[in-house]
């Protein structure tokens, strides 16, 4: 019963903009009707994603200079729509936590199935805790062997304050050579897709 989903990560290059890209891709095959929402003011990428232009975009939304309908794009891909993050000099960061985006996301639930937000990394800024308590569900991409336990269970707790469920962590770049007891799974998995 979500309708928004947060795809956050703890650090920068855990994969979470993939992610997010991914899931959208996966609910527009599944005929649900999906926007994708570039909400990394930091360090956009979903534009060069979807190869369209980077504006207009979220800020020109959340500014009330622009309708949702107007910034939307369509994609190549059938029932996938995206925000992109807009030009480099409308964004800013402090509308991501403003009843703009409330107004912003109510408008995308009555004309979208799914609404999937990337956002920056939480070390390098409050936005996905912004961006969670408007939201209905989180999900978190951490890159295996790289990010610490302690760092996700703090992103964890803090979320717990926050309105939006999280829905689980997503391990990512998981390599069959780092052994444990998922080893010969990933191995498997692996030998079974490449025969």
């Amino acid at each position: 019963g979500h309708a928004t989903l947060v795809v956050m990560s703890g650090m920068p290059a855990a994969g979470a903009t993939s992610v997010a890209a991914n899931l959208a891709l996966a609910f527009a095959a599944a005929d649900e009707r999906v926007l994708l929402i570039d909400a990394n003011f930091r360090r956009p990428a979903m534009h060069r994603v979807f190869a369209l232009q980077e504006a207009p975009g979220l800020p020109d939304v959340l500014a009330k200079s622009r309708t949702l309908a107007e910034c939307a794009q369509a994609t190549t891909t059938p029932n996938l729509d995206l925000l992109c993050a807009g030009s480099k000099e409308h964004r800013v960061f402090e509308r991501l936590s403003t009843d703009a985006v409330s107004e912003m996301l109510a408008q995308a639930r009555s004309a979208y199935d799914l609404v999937l937000i990337d956002v920056a990394p939480v070390v390098v800024g409050n936005d996905a805790f912004a961006l969670a308590s408007r939201c209905d569900a989180s999900l978190l991409v951490v890159r295996a062997m790289a990010d610490k336990r302690g760092m996700v269970a703090r992103i964890k707790n803090e979320l717990s304050d926050h309105r939006s469920e999280l829905l689980g962590v997503v391990v990512n770049g998981v390599k069959s050579a780092a052994g444990g007891y998922m080893k010969r799974n990933i191995q498997t998995a692996h030998e079974y897709q490449s025969a």
